[in-house]
């Protein structure tokens, strides 16, 4: 099931984060995230503190809050963070007209895993149900300027859309039949046959014993979590390494200043 964030990530509905109507959205842009990649073992605490660093980091680059609609991890599990009803903030000149969609992760060179993936299809069945209708799911770089979603997006963002059809075909609000669940499951195989796929990466190894960390000028904008976000993979993390540095409270740190990491 979807777990809904809307309320714990408001958004002003003002320029350039209007208000928008079902007739409106035409189009899905698929996206990655391109940030450390969280294991299918994590939290939901875990992936809540990414989905707020990225808020957080979207706000700094001036989008006004989490710029996509919806957001999907390793873990199978999605969530909702910008209504459905309100414009997003992810593919530039375009955001009137579509609703956008996150893989966690860096994807450059291999698909997303598959529980991701049909996460991200439940996101794209619950705006369809919004819409009434269906509409294309497009990778980020169909827009120019980008990548996103990465190198391999042939091999996965098509089959969104048949995982997503089955899905709109099957799901109500009190989920599915163990019945349903398999022939999910079939839908899914019978899509990825089709599709060059390549593992999942790994999760990230612990950082080794005595690893270090030179603050740059960039770091001052986030502090300790963005930094125990790129370098540990969880923004969590940031008061392990504010002990381990002796780093009181208000836990200010300064540009040339070396950490240690846990």
């Amino acid at each position: 099931m979807i777990t809904d964030l809307t309320p714990r990530f408001p958004i002003a509905r003002a320029s350039p984060r209007q208000t928008s109507a079902p007739a409106d959205i035409d189009t899905n842009a698929i996206h990655h995230t391109a940030t450390l990649y969280l294991s299918p073992n994590a939290t939901p605490t875990d992936e809540i503190n990414q989905i707020a660093v990225i808020h957080q980091y979207h706000i700094r680059r001036g989008f006004a809050g989490f710029g996509y609609h919806g957001i999907a991890f390793p873990s199978g599990r999605p969530y909702l963070v910008v209504p459905f009803d309100q414009w997003g903030a992810n593919v530039a000149d375009e955001n009137n007209h579509i609703h956008g969609y996150a893989a966690a992760g860096t994807y450059t060179t291999v698909p997303p895993p598959l529980a991701l993936q049909t996460a991200l299809a439940h996101l794209i069945a619950a705006g369809r149900r919004y819409l009434k209708r269906t509409v294309p799911d497009k990778p980020h770089r169909h827009w120019g300027g980008t990548t996103c979603p990465g190198e391999q997006w042939r091999a996965w963002v098509p089959t969104l859309t048949n995982i997503a059809t089955f899905i709109t075909n099957q799901e109500d609000d009190m989920g599915m039949t163990p019945e349903q669940e398999t022939r999910l499951r079939a839908v899914e195989a019978q899509a990825h046959s089709h599709a060059a796929t390549a593992p999942p990466p790994p999760p990230p190894s612990p950082p080794p014993a005595g690893r270090t960390y030179t603050v740059r000028a960039s770091d001052g904008a986030d502090g300790l979590s963005g930094i125990a976000m790129r370098q540990l993979g969880n923004a969590a993390r940031w008061p392990e390494i504010a002990s381990l540095n002796g780093i009181p409270k208000p836990y200010v740190i300064h540009t040339g200043q070396v950490l240690r990491l846990p």
